[in-house]
């Protein structure tokens, strides 16, 4: 009788237990039904691993895209054009919050960007790896040696951050002095000043409001584009330079120009630290705006080009490279340049 009567306890209390279990699970769809508590605030006890996958997209055009998801978060493009290799970063949730580029590989002075192989991109279970090589782009179509990025990738969705970290390699076939400085990558975006704006009136707007730059880890250093202060190329050298494209709201007001009307867009922050592997590698902070297209809101009218002095002895780098984006604190908000 004993013994039954501890199994029927130990039974009845699995029951409880049981009951208890379902009822945390069901208590955010009672709640939701009615109008209750909201049911974020029941967490579950468990969270999956975030499902990272990478999705191709081909064009006619000599373009690929190779889409890279965080579950249901299409959280950056890896896009290749006729040779170039760009990172396109999405952290937040604006479907219209593509902001910056960033076109992490070498290149003289007025050279077109190319000679980049296809990217190898690998989905581990914690993030998404990125590889890819090509030459160092001089003049039209020629080359003066090779370079080589490898990058692992994650995405924050409840921060609405994307951040990696990798090596980034350049080798090139000589002295530079026949050429020029080399620029190590460019970040390209848009700024524009003195437009009709959708919140009223007119001003500065874009996908970006200001830049940001640091060396070895010193004081912030700012440039904003004018149409006077066009182009910022300082002197200072480091082995390490941070530099940070400020995201904005973008609220241009293109039919006022005379275009087809678009909605605000938050756009997103990148942000790209460089820190050579050997000392005295010379880095300096580069930046220019093309005036002409001031109000275009379709053209990449500003450039941060960080570079390497012409007359560095230097032919081989070697860089640690931290990245992130961020969305904008209006990220989600309808308008995006509301309180």
């Amino acid at each position: 009788m004993a013994f039954k009567q501890m199994l029927f306890g130990l039974l009845f209390g699995s029951l409880i237990l049981l009951g208890l279990v379902t009822a945390s699970w069901q208590r955010p769809l009672f709640a939701k039904e009615m109008g209750a508590a909201d049911p974020l605030l029941y967490l579950p006890l468990i969270s999956n691993p975030i499902d990272y996958r990478v999705e191709l997209y081909p064009s006619a055009q000599n373009i690929e895209e190779y889409r890279l998801f965080c579950g249901k978060q299409h959280f950056l493009s890896v896009i290749t054009q006729n040779g170039t290799f760009n990172l396109r970063p999405h952290p937040g949730e604006d479907i219209n919050g593509w902001g910056s580029s960033l076109y992490l590989q070498p290149f003289f002075p007025n050279a077109s960007l190319k000679h980049t192989t296809a990217p190898t991109i690998t989905v581990t279970g914690n993030n998404i790896q990125i590889q890819a090589e090509g030459f160092v782009s001089l003049n039209a179509d020629e080359t003066y040696g090779s370079w080589l990025v490898s990058l692992a990738l994650s995405c924050q969705p409840y921060n609405k951050q994307v951040s990696g970290s990798g090596i980034y390699q350049i080798s090139l076939d000589g002295l530079m002095a026949p050429h020029g400085d080399l620029n190590l990558y460019r970040i390209a975006s848009n700024y524009l000043i003195d437009v009709p704006l959708l919140s009223g009136g007119n001003g500065n707007t874009g996908d970006m409001a200001t830049v940001w730059y640091a060396y070895d880890g010193s004081a912030n250093h700012q440039w904003t584009p004018t149409l006077i202060n066009n182009a910022h190329f300082p002197n200072d050298e480091a082995d390490q330079l941070m530099v940070e494209v400020e995201g904005a709201c973008n609220e241009v007001d293109t039919a006022a120009q005379g275009y087809a009307p678009i909605v605000a867009a938050a756009k997103p922050s990148l942000k790209l630290t460089l820190t050579s592997q050997n000392p005295d590698a010379g880095v300096r902070f580069g930046a220019f705006y093309d005036t002409s297209k001031s109000q275009d809101f379709w053209e990449d009218n500003v450039g941060i080009t960080p570079l390497v002095n012409v007359n560095s002895p230097n032919t081989d780098f070697a860089f640690n490279v931290e990245f992130m984006s961020t969305s904008v604190i209006s990220d989600g908000q309808i308008p995006c340049w509301g309180p």
